[in-house]
Parts: structure tokens; C-alpha cells; sequence
């Protein structure tokens, strides 16, 4: 969607792609992409009560930093 031959991404460190299908559509493809970010797809619906977006699913899921031992042992003892 966004041309690397261009330069159009070139000085920018991530983008954000909205597209529908068809112009009047209520669902659309969220695309992220960008040098410090995973790149992720999220499909959305349009509400058209609150007129937001809402988010249907994720087809990546963000990666998440696994737990460090000694601070769930901290915390064990914290909250018992």
C-alpha cells in the first residue's frame, strides 16, 4: 500500500493503513507496520451508534515479554 521506492515511509518510523472493501462498508483492514512495532492486521466494524471503530479480531497477536520469576515469587508473597 505504501511504495518503498517512493520514499513515502522513508522518514517515517511506523504507518497505519485503513482500507474497505467498498466505500460504504462497515467493516474495514487496519494494517500497522513500522520499524519498532510488530506488524499486525486488525479487522474492524464501524458502529454507527458511538460512530467509532470497533475491534472484531487481531490476526497477529502482540508479542508480550514473558514473566520474570523472582517477581511473581515478589508478588506471591505481597498479596498472600
Amino acid at each position: 500500500m505504501i511504495s518503498g521506492t517512493n520514499g513515502l515511509l522513508g522518514a517515517a518510523d511506523g504507518a497505519f493503513i485503513i482500507h474497505k472493501e467498498t466505500r460504504t462498508a462497515n467493516s474495514a483492514i487496519l494494517e500497522i507496520s513500522g520499524r519498532d512495532q510488530q506488524d499486525q492486521r486488525l479487522y474492524l466494524n464501524h458502529n454507527t451508534e458511538k460512530l467509532s471503530w470497533d475491534s472484531e479480531r487481531a490476526e497477529t497477536e502482540l508479542w508480550k515479554k514473558p514473566p520474570e520469576p523472582l517477581l511473581e515469587k515478589i508478588a506471591e508473597i505481597i498479596t498472600a
